[in-house]
């Protein structure tokens, strides 16, 4: 074997190697990008649904207040009812 035939060699296997490392290094930025970006959009949805909940659980609990005073009211009136009936009896 010459030595130009060796050293050609070489730096194929150099070139090959520099070759392969680019190429890894490029492939695995970008799934480092994609990776970035997906857990991006899976914040973003998370905090959408949140939002959606917090939304959901202030309407259920206005909903419930809602019910709760009328409720309130309703035994309210009844009992000044039955006072005003004991009331009428107590000044005949």
């Amino acid at each position: 074997m010459d030595i130009y035939n060796v050293i050609i060699i070489l730096f194929s296997v150099g070139i090959g190697y520099a070759i392969a490392l680019f190429t890894q290094g490029t492939l695995g930025t970008n799934k480092f990008k994609e990776a970035e970006k997906e857990a991006a959009e899976i914040v973003i949805s998370a905090k959408d649904q949140a939002d959606r909940l917090i939304k959901e659980a202030n309407l259920e609990a206005k909903g419930l207040l809602l019910k709760m005073k009328s409720e309130f009211e309703s035994e309210a009136k009844e009992t000044r009812t039955e006072l005003k009936k004991a009331e009428r009896r107590l000044i005949q």
